[in-house]
């Protein structure tokens, strides 16, 4: 497996070249993206947000809102993944907000439950629920047994009653 993600970032570089040269931003911006999210996989977490966000910023710049919204959902996995939970939570706020506006439900839910995550790590377990509830109620229309699933199982891990560490 190591030798497979060697191989693909490699290549990922040459394309992201590439791309560049022909001048493709979008294009360049996705192997960016891709090669964070390898990186993030390989538990290289500080180049994977330095990829990340460099991928963010001109997805940004070229009009890319949901590619953006995806980076930083990454980035806010990494950082929930590295207990900087205030961090995931701006992250996965601003990656939910975009995907809530640009009408991409799936990935809203799954930032509602990263963020119930982040929120039930810190003692914030009303916010938790809440952002746990609205996935699962997310999931349900979208019919994803498996993550209500999940859901159900993030909200049997809140402290009852949901008093808040504070």
């Amino acid at each position: 497996m190591k030798n497979q993600y060697e191989e693909a970032e490699v290549k990922l570089n040459q394309a992201r070249s590439q791309f560049e040269i022909i001048g493709n931003p979008n294009g360049a911006a996705q192997c960016l993206q891709i090669l964070g999210d390898i990186l993030r996989t390989k538990n290289q977490y500080e180049e994977a947000e330095v990829k990340l966000n460099q991928a963010r910023s001109q997805f940004e710049i070229i009009g890319n809102p949901y590619r953006a919204a995806q980076c930083l959902q990454s980035l806010g996995q990494i950082l929930l993944g590295r207990n900087r939970y205030v961090e995931a939570k701006l992250q996965l706020n601003q990656a939910k907000s975009i995907f809530t506006r640009i009408g991409i439900p799936l990935d809203t839910a799954h930032c509602c439950t990263l963020l119930g995550t982040a929120l039930r790590h810190q003692g914030q377990y009303t916010a938790a629920l809440n952002e746990l509830k609205h996935a699962r109620e997310i999931f349900a229309s979208l019919n994803n047994t498996e993550w209500i699933e999940i859901c159900d199982e993030q909200i049997d891990l809140i402290p009852l009653p949901h008093e808040d560490k504070d």
